[in-house]
């Protein structure tokens, strides 16, 4: 994903497993509310896209063990939010001309890992490719 690197300021966010519900815990909030700012401020139509790609974002969360990373593409045109896969697609096809499809684009990081006392913990990572 070198091609998709974060520039500026990333928000960021951490959280664990939970010792009842067993499932990773982590307040997403500044990072799917930075996702919605930019879906209402470039999405002039279908908007909405955004809550359809953040649902693989949850389901991965949901599943993830130990060691698991994955990153996430966000692409904002004027008629809707382009998940990972479509926007790796266009790229491909188009090459760098593909960009001047999308108003901005995002990456989104989520990695799980085990610290030194044992505690099972995710990190997410969010930031402006352009």
């Amino acid at each position: 994903m070198k091609r998709f690197e974060i520039n500026g300021k990333a928000i960021i966010e951490d959280g664990r497993r939970g010792y009842y519900s067993g499932r990773y815990e982590i307040n997403y909030s500044s990072i799917l509310t930075q996702l919605i700012q930019e879906a209402g401020r470039y999405c002039e139509r279908f908007a909405s896209d955004l809550f359809i790609d953040w649902s693989s974002v949850v389901d991965w969360i949901d599943s993830a063990e130990n060691g698991m990373e994955e990153t996430f593409l966000f692409g904002f045109r004027q008629n809707g939010v382009d998940h990972k896969e479509y926007v790796l697609s266009r790229y491909e096809n188009e090459k760098d001309r593909a960009r001047y499809n999308y108003r901005s684009l995002w990456r989104l990081d989520v990695e799980t890992s085990r610290n030194e006392y044992g505690t099972d913990e995710i990190k997410m990572v969010l930031g402006r490719v352009f």
